[in-house]
């Protein structure tokens, strides 16, 4: 059986940034219906950065975590799940053009590099955890229809519990 993590609460806590970003207010709800448009009309957005009045949502999940809602610009289409369209893409320079550059253009772009580097770093461990995932899945697998010791049903029931869809109630 598969537990499933539920919604418990959202909250939109709403912020004066002119005095120095302290939280003034607070909307809660635990409906789950709650309207879409209405809760991410709060969700802040590049474009919010400059007001003064700003807002943040929290979800609390039933399990006790707790996450914030945010919308980031993608740069690029996401073609898969794990592409998040967040690279973004530099070209290389001279070191007379970068010598030229004002301070906070080299600022920008060291930044920017930055970032390329913790993205690409992210879906390369991501990349290798999917593949000692499978690689382990395997091994898992082959133990157990080389295992002699089981019957048939044995064989398919271990294989059912390795991939979580077997139900000791059910017995299946």
């Amino acid at each position: 059986m598969v537990g499933i993590c539920r919604f418990k609460e959202a909250v939109i806590a709403f912020y004066d940034m002119g005095h120095k970003g302290d939280c003034f207010d607070e909307s809660r709800t635990d409906d789950v219906d709650i309207p879409l448009r209405q809760l991410l009309s709060y969700v802040e957005t590049e474009e919010d950065i400059e007001k003064n009045d700003r807002s943040r949502v929290f979800i609390y999940m039933d399990d006790g975590k707790e996450y914030e809602l945010i919308m980031n610009p993608i740069n690029t289409p996401c073609r898969n799940f794990y592409d998040r369209g967040n690279t973004k893409f530099e070209k290389e320079y001279t070191e007379s053009t970068l010598m030229n550059r004002k301070k906070s253009d080299l600022v920008n772009h060291i930044q920017c590099l930055a970032h390329n580097n913790n993205v690409l770093h992210e879906r390369i461990n991501r990349q290798a955890e999917f593949v000692r995932n499978i690689m382990d899945f395997k091994d898992k697998i082959i133990e157990i229809l080389y295992n002699p010791n089981l019957s048939d049903d044995e064989t398919i029931i271990e294989i059912q519990k390795l991939v979580g869809v077997y139900d000791e109630k059910d017995g299946d």
